[in-house]
């Protein structure tokens, strides 16, 4: 049913679209031992005639496929092909994904997204081989011009509002990030087209996050991506990344039109964790991502200053400064969450922890009158990080961590007490519950410091107590426990 040639009538198109629908149901329902062996010359054959649909689905004008079954066929591929052995994904993926990449730009918008959807995943879904055998097929590694500027395109194209949806622009990010941080610099000529196409994908996505642009939250996804794998790779353009992130964190807030929106902000924010953080979809050590040694610890040692910095900004009497300072206090929040080593994390303590507790409380304001899903998911994240604190001032106040602990004892309760008031997260109210735990057991924390917190705690328990979810009562029962021991 995809052989037709020529021009293609209504009632044909409609079969051929037909055809594929069920093409897709077979590459995603059965296994690949069985697809490929029903069809002759094997996966070679299949999957090279599948790549010539998919080109033919993008065409211009009319003649096209339906965008979704171009789409809904990208996927099904990648999911046929991630079941093959090494050695034919190594074979099939370049001979597939390259001829896409590389038409993407002589297409319309439907071609860019069909074409772009299968090499993003290929980069992304490759877990044996590194991507520098992609690379290759469209001439990236060796410099060419036309392999960057397709793959720019892609990157371009997803960025542009309504132009595709938000899962559809992150996995563009991750392809490009895939590629700056894999292109091999060992060749002649190679660290220099690296240094170029680094260059011109930031400024690629610099235009969606400059102040005055558009600042759109899928411009800063994209920007987190690519800037953890220069990071990840210690390339000199890591520190304008790195900028262009806090400079969207940051901005001050006012009622002018130029400045970031919330949703920018907000995105902005998010990607200062997304560097540190270790997604198992790209840029992860079992992809053969290129890795440099103490990426995170330099990475959070350069942005914990000046984020600690806008965090404690004298005047704090104006709405839109107060409303700056929280928005550092967040960013700060997703950079210490993120998944930073707990060693790194704790040399900031004395500096970070109370920016940290502080925001708390607006956190929880945004979880439950803005149905923020972040800022409830970083609810639950600050609550582990402050039970890591207590958990390690074992030695009291002979510790740096002791001391810093011992000091912030009452704030610590409140943001606990805050977070049991976040209605959207069990697992914020667990973990809020798991650090007052931690506090009165914690040798390390004496009693005459938590003695004057004592009535506040067991009021607020007693509610725990009849909490909705079971986790959550059963953590109000130890929780309890511990405090009532300590009379």
């Amino acid at each position: 049913g995809l052989d037709a040639g020529g021009e293609l009538d209504g009632t044909e198109r409609e079969c051929r679209q037909g055809a594929l629908k069920g093409l897709c149901v077979l590459l995603e329902g059965v296994p690949a031992a069985s697809l490929w062996a029903g069809c002759d010359g094997g996966a070679d054959d299949a999957l090279a005639a599948i790549a010539a649909q998919l080109m033919d689905g993008a065409g211009a004008g009319g003649d096209g496929l339906d965008a979704g079954i171009v789409n809904l066929l990208a996927r099904a591929v990648l999911g046929a092909v991630a079941q093959l052995s090494e050695a034919a994904q190594l074979r099939l993926l370049p001979a597939v994904c390259g001829p896409l990449l590389t038409a993407a730009t002589q297409n319309t918008w439907q071609g860019v997204q069909g074409a772009f959807v299968v090499a993003a995943a290929a980069a992304c879904a490759l877990r044996s081989q590194p991507t520098h055998v992609l690379l290759e097929s469209v001439g990236i590694g060796d410099g060419d011009a036309r392999g960057m500027d397709a793959t720019l395109a892609i990157l371009r194209s997803t960025l542009e509002d309504g132009a595709a949806s938000e899962a559809v622009a992150e996995a563009s990010a991750r392809l490009v990030a895939s590629i700056v941080n894999k292109l091999p610099v060992e060749g002649a000529g190679q660290a220099e087209a690296l240094d170029r196409f680094a260059e011109r994908v930031l400024d690629c996505v610099a235009t969606g996050c400059a102040p005055g642009g558009s600042s759109r939250p899928r411009a800063m996804t994209a920007l987190g991506w690519i800037a953890k794998a220069l990071v990840m790779r210690n390339h000199a353009q890591a520190q304008r990344a790195r900028e262009l992130l806090l400079g969207v964190a940051l901005a001050p807030a006012s009622a002018a039109d130029d400045t970031p929106s919330r949703d920018a902000k907000a995105s902005a924010c998010a990607a200062l964790g997304l560097v540190l953080s270790d997604r198992r979809g790209a840029l992860h050590a079992k992809l053969h991502a290129r890795s440099a040694f103490l990426y995170k610890q330099k990475f959070l040692n350069a942005a914990v200053g000046p984020l600690c910095e806008a965090s404690t900004a004298k005047d704090r009497y104006t709405d839109f400064s107060r409303e700056s300072r929280l928005w550092a206090m967040r960013a700060l929040c997703h950079l210490l969450c993120g998944g930073a080593p707990a060693a790194a994390v704790m040399q900031h303590a004395a500096a970070a922890l109370p920016l940290v507790l502080e925001c708390v409380p607006s956190l929880v304001e945004a979880s439950s009158e803005g149905n923020d899903a972040a800022a409830t998911k970083l609810v639950g994240m600050v609550m582990s990080l402050a039970r890591l604190h207590v958990e390690a001032s074992g030695a009291g106040e002979a510790a740096p961590i002791g001391r810093v602990v011992v000091s912030q004892a009452a704030k610590l309760c409140g943001a606990a007490l805050a977070a049991l008031k976040c209605e959207q997260s069990s697992r914020a109210r667990v973990g809020a519950l798991s650090v007052l735990r931690a506090l009165v057991e914690c040798d390390g924390v004496p009693w005459s410091t938590l003695f004057p917190l004592r009535p506040r705690v067991c009021t607020a328990l007693g509610v725990a107590l009849d909490d909705d979810r079971r986790s959550v009562r059963q953590a109000a029962v130890a929780a309890k426990d511990s405090w009532e021991a300590n009379r």
